[in-house]
């Protein structure tokens, strides 16, 4: 039990760190609407070009945020919040978790997509191989490195001073909503969580960028399949592809289920309110209009 002024500490904390992470996530607001002005008004001399801008404001996009409330939290003299649940030294179990986690993430997603096909993003369209290496980097490899280390790394981390299940259920509510698509939300939201929980139960962020990096991967290489491919072909290798994936992933659970750790409750004694500050309120009020508003684009 926690004495009331370990929880008066606590409570300010959540404070703080959610006007900060406020603060930060608007910066992103900010260069995502010029990068938005910038790209959709310049006529570029060719798609690489277009493509090179794109990932350049994508760095800063995901930078900015990262850097100011990494700042932040160091100015109010916060040290940074440490993992429980680290199963560091047990790569065994951290490499099968993570499986296991690659496997919901993809799989769900492939559902999703078939269910509700305006989710499904802007896949290969026979661009050249330049093309298609500048679009690996700005969908694959930029988000499984900066947006794990913005959204778990410091957001998810700092966020477990209100409890574990707090910061993956909010970290993934803010994951989901700086998609700014409400078609897109709920399979950001339910892979936010489980790459949250991946997070959280390995301690380290080679896991969780490993997860999004091979799912972001993989659906792109299914999209260039689709391209050249009969859609009855590569209808039957997707199914196959699932297929292996959900029987490995059962023959993983068999084994990891046994050497499975309790995520435990983290530090967190915090009322969810004492996250609810004006400014993240603020922010959550702008990402639902701006989900509407790009939905409707």
């Amino acid at each position: 039990m926690k004495s009331e002024k370990e929880v008066r500490i606590m409570n300010y904390r959540s404070k703080r760190t959610s006007e900060n992470m406020a603060v930060a996530l608007f910066a992103g607001l900010i260069i995502m609407f010029l990068s938005s002005l910038i790209i959709s008004e310049i006529k570029f001399p060719s798609a690489e070009l277009r493509m090179l801008v794109y990932i350049l404001f994508s760095v800063v996009y995901l930078l900015l945020p990262s850097f100011i409330f990494y700042a932040m939290q160091k100015s109010a003299g916060f040290a940074p919040m440490q993992v429980k649940n680290s199963e560091t030294g047990n790569v065994k179990y951290n490499v099968m978790l993570t499986f296991i986690g690659f496997v919901l993430v993809f799989v769900f997603g492939v559902l999703y997509a078939m269910a509700f096909p305006n989710a499904a993003g802007e896949g290969y369209n026979g661009e050249g191989i330049i093309y298609i290496l500048l679009t690996l980097i700005s969908s694959c490899f930029i988000p499984a490195v900066m947006e794990e280390y913005l959204y778990r790394g410091l957001f998810c981390r700092e966020l477990t001073v209100c409890g574990n299940g707090f910061a993956i259920i909010v970290s993934a509510l803010i994951f989901g909503l700086v998609h700014f698509s409400f078609s897109v939300f709920p399979y950001a939201f339910v892979s936010g969580l489980i790459i949250g929980y991946v997070y959280l139960s390995t301690g380290s962020l080679k896991y969780t960028m490993t997860i999004h990096f091979l799912n972001n991967f993989l659906s792109y290489v299914f999209s260039i399949l689709y391209f050249y491919v009969s859609k009855n072909i590569y209808s039957a290798v997707l199914l196959i592809f699932i297929v292996v994936l959900c029987v490995s992933a059962m023959i993983v659970l068999y084994f990891l289920v046994p050497n499975g750790k309790v995520l435990s409750r983290g530090s967190g004694n915090v009322s969810a309110s004492a996250f609810l500050t004006f400014p993240m309120i603020i922010f959550i009020i702008c990402a639902i209009i701006m989900n509407i508003l790009y939905d409707g684009i």
